[in-house]
This record gives structure tokens, sequence and C-alpha cells, in this order.
């Protein structure tokens, strides 16, 4: 596959997808280097191949994902459903600093304003 799987694609790819999934391998496989942009339409189409796959003993396997699809997938969390293996470990964040993580005192002067201050009227 190549380009998107968007809304404008989504029933070619279905297609395409069901002619592999009628055949009798326990594994299909979907090469995704080529593809730049997935939307939510086709991660449906990816997402019902795969639970049907699944109903049948069978698997559903993304393979070679470039780097948007990848990025995709992982913030929704699919990688290891589709067979792309774990999400890489997030990297540390530093706490932070205590005068930014804690209410400011400045908050409290806004409360204390008169109401006819902020109903001033512009003209």
């Amino acid at each position: 596959m190549s380009g998107a799987i968007d809304i404008f694609t989504c029933n070619v790819v279905r297609d395409e997808l069901q002619a592999l999934m009628d055949t009798d391998h326990p594994r299909v496989e979907i090469d995704l280097n080529a593809v730049r942009y997935l939307d939510s339409s086709g991660i449906c189409v990816i997402l019902s191949a795969c639970a049907k796959l699944r109903r049948e003993s069978r698997a559903l396997l993304l393979r070679r994902a470039s780097e948007p699809v990848l990025r995709v997938l992982r913030i929704l969390k699919l990688g290891v459903v589709l067979g792309l293996g774990p999400a890489p470990e997030p990297e540390p964040r530093l706490p932070l600093p205590t005068a930014i993580s804690q209410p400011r005192k400045t908050q409290l002067l806004f409360a204390r304003l008169p109401l006819s201050f902020a109903s001033t009227e512009i003209a």
C-alpha cells in the first residue's frame, strides 16, 4: 500500500484487504512503508480486518510502518495489537519547579477586584 489510507481511499483498501483475507493463510501481512497518512477511516478499516481475522483464529500484521503511521498507531496504543511491537518507553520528564507547580498568590488578587472595575463599558 502507498500514499494515504483515509476517507477517500478506505473503500479501495477494504477491498484489497478482503482479497487478502479470502485466502487461507493464517497471517495477513501489510507493508505500510510507503503509506504517509492514516486517518480514522483507515484505522477503522484496519481494525475491522484485524477483528474479523481474529474471530477466524488468524492474524493481521502491519510491517515496516512509516514514521507518520507509527506515530498515529502509537498515540492510539495500537502498535502491539497490530503486530508492530511495543511502543518505545517515554522519555523521563523532569518535575516542574516548585514555583510553577504551586498556585500563585496573584490569582487571588483578581478575585478581590470590585465588580465596577470588571463591568466598565468601552465606547
